[in-house]
């Protein structure tokens, strides 16, 4: 792991917050994507899970009882309740 391209690139993002700030619920959803199309391209790969509506977040928390140890089912599931907690926001 490279931790001096990792501090690089917060450092990028916290400059560009600097000259576009996000509003708490765009930060949420922001992150949401992130963690969302990070957690799909390696579901992606798996063929036991093509098919199935991972926009669905009953689904998710069906596969995620029955794979505990997916790294990849687990983000998504938590990027849909980050998207959950985004839509509590009041603005």
């Amino acid at each position: 792991m490279n931790l001096n391209k990792i501090k690089t690139k917060l450092d990028e993002f916290s400059v560009s917050m600097k000259n576009d700030l996000l509003t708490n619920k765009e930060f949420l959803i922001f992150i949401a994507n992130l963690t969302m199309n990070f957690a799909l391209a390696g579901l992606s790969n798996d063929e036991q899970f093509a098919g199935l509506n991972l926009s669905d977040a009953n689904i998710l928390e069906s596969l995620s009882l029955q794979h505990p140890d997916n790294l990849f089912i687990a983000m998504l599931l938590q990027s849909h309740i980050t998207v959950y907690w985004a839509n509590q926001i009041e603005e």
